[in-house]
């Protein structure tokens, strides 16, 4: 009988502390825009790019120039 209650007791402990766990996890995300010369220059061939993928714009796109990055951790 000690047994049985001490095994329900135990899951008990286990179940709230698994619970508590989850309730305060959270997520950290970061979203960045990157604009041209802001920490350095993308350097690539613009107008061999726009060749390969069939754009013939002679202009650049509106936003052109500018970057996103997205980080994203989990934390306790």
């Amino acid at each position: 009988m000690m047994e049985a209650r001490r095994t329900i007791r135990d899951g008990w402990y286990e179940m709230q502390r698994e619970y508590l766990e989850k309730q305060f996890r959270y997520m950290v995300r970061v979203t960045l825009q990157i604009k041209d010369n802001g920490i350095g220059k993308f350097d690539y061939d613009l107008a061999g790019e726009r060749a390969k993928r069939g754009l013939n714009e002679p202009s650049g796109y509106p936003n052109e120039g500018n970057h996103i990055a997205i980080f994203e951790c989990p934390i306790k």
